[in-house]
């Protein structure tokens, strides 16, 4: 009789595992919530849009478009004037934001998606990471140079191990596109005249700038590498260069 007992009493609390792992998931995926239900965008704007609390991939898909397109991230972009819905899905939950487009104001610009009064300007931060020793690395700041100016870099708030050499502003690149043109060197900081191999396992800010809107638009800057190479000039590969704008 014991025996029996035992058994009925190990049939039961499997059988409750089973309940609470069947729905967690479902618990998980009721709970989920999206960061915005509506968003209002000038045309070339751009807004992230998350997810929390769901279970599994998130997917993204848009109403329209030609209106708003979306990115498997969520980064909603604004196409033209008009309304539509932004639907992300993740377990069994449906989730939507509706993106209302309007036309952008001539007082305004975009800047990578990012909103700016004309004569305003937006701070670019570059991170740089590698496992691999960098001696220099070329960077070229490809931009609209009647609709945008680089005021100022902040000196002081660059990766202290990296010294700008050369700058070579307007350099015509091969696809005959506008750039700026900068050379970075790493060095050791004991003696700032010598090349020292630098290692940014961890994300390193490497360039900090404000861009200021001339007129009203939609522009992109855009940071091209142009080389990266140890202190011996060999070049190397593996590093991984992020961007913020704010």
């Amino acid at each position: 009789m014991k025996k029996v007992m035992r058994k009925g009493s190990l049939f039961v609390a499997l059988l409750v595992m089973a309940i609470v792992f069947v729905t967690i998931p479902c618990e998980a995926a009721s709970g989920a919530k999206i960061s915005k239900t509506n968003a209002n965008l000038f045309v070339g704007e751009a807004v992230q849009l998350k997810v929390t609390g769901g279970s599994g991939t998130v997917k993204w898909k848009t109403s329209d478009k030609k209106i708003a397109s979306v990115s498997k991230d969520g980064l909603v972009t604004a196409k033209q004037i008009g309304t539509c819905t932004i639907k992300a899905t993740t377990g069994n939950k449906k989730l939507s934001c509706t993106i209302q487009v309007t036309e952008l104001p001539d007082n305004y610009a975009t800047i990578n998606g990012k909103r700016v009064k004309v004569g305003g300007t937006l701070k670019f931060t570059y991170s740089l990471q590698s496992k691999k020793p960098i001696g220099l690395i070329s960077i070229k700041y490809k931009y609209d140079y009647d609709a945008l100016k680089i005021v100022n870099e902040e000196e002081n708030s660059r990766y202290p191990n990296w010294l700008n050499n050369e700058y070579i502003p307007q350099f015509i690149d091969d696809d005959k596109t506008v750039c700026d043109l900068s050379h970075l060197v790493g060095v050791n900081p004991k003696d700032p005249y010598s090349f020292a191999d630098l290692t940014c396992s961890k994300k390193k800010v490497l360039e900090v700038m404000k861009v200021k809107a001339l007129k009203s638009g939609n522009y992109t800057m855009k940071l091209d590498v142009y080389s990266v190479s140890n202190v011996a000039g060999k070049e190397i590969t593996g590093y991984k260069i992020t961007k913020t704008v704010k």
